[in-house]
């Protein structure tokens, strides 16, 4: 069930790309008119959270992510992120959420080099076949990349708060404690 289930997934997530792709390509012209500087950034790529704990190893939920950003300055933007991922080593978790962050840095919309710190929220869904749970929180987040002509490179670490895995885990194994929880993401987009 889990493979049909990833497999209509990635058929979505490759049919969101393609529209999102379609999209910018119609806007493009009027941006372009408008503004020289590219202040939007539309991209998907690869996909990671940790959560880690004291009695087992890592849980490890890896996937996709589709992304979209605005840059109001060259120090000043908006990213939301939609994600898809699933836990492939225990209990086959499907994990489905989406972030919101407010970065400040330097280099958001210019070429070259960009680096930046971002605070904002994150919320997902936890499926199971018999099991589903709702997390949500406040995160923190750092990334580095790189704004060529027309595509953007980034590395995104991020570091969320544990209280509402906790609050699971507490109901799984009163012993059981989250230490911390990490995502990670690479993402390739296109700039407009």
């Amino acid at each position: 069930m889990f493979g049909l289930k990833r497999r209509c997934y990635n058929a979505l997530i490759a049919r969101g790309i393609f529209y999102l792709l379609m999209i910018a390509s119609a806007i493009k012209p009027v941006l372009l008119l408008a503004d020289s500087n590219k202040h939007f950034n539309l991209g998907a790529g690869k996909y990671k959270m940790v959560l880690s704990n004291n009695i087992a190893s890592d849980d490890e939920f890896t996937g996709y992510v589709l992304s979209a950003q605005y840059a109001y300055t060259d120090n000043v933007a908006a990213r939301i992120s939609f994600y898809i991922t699933e836990e492939e080593n225990y209990m086959q978790f499907d994990n489905d959420g989406l972030e919101m962050l407010a970065l400040f840095g330097s280099g958001l919309y210019t070429e070259g080099f960009k680096i930046y710190i971002g605070a904002g929220y994150f919320s997902e869904d936890w499926q199971l076949t018999t099991l589903s749970a709702s997390h949500n929180g406040l995160m923190l987040s750092g990334g580095i990349g790189y704004n060529w002509k027309i595509i953007s490179v980034d590395l995104i670490l991020g570091i969320r708060e544990v209280g509402d895995y906790q609050d699971l885990a507490d109901q799984v194994n009163p012993y059981l404690e989250i230490d911390k929880s990490t995502s990670t993401s690479i993402l390739l987009s296109a700039r407009f």
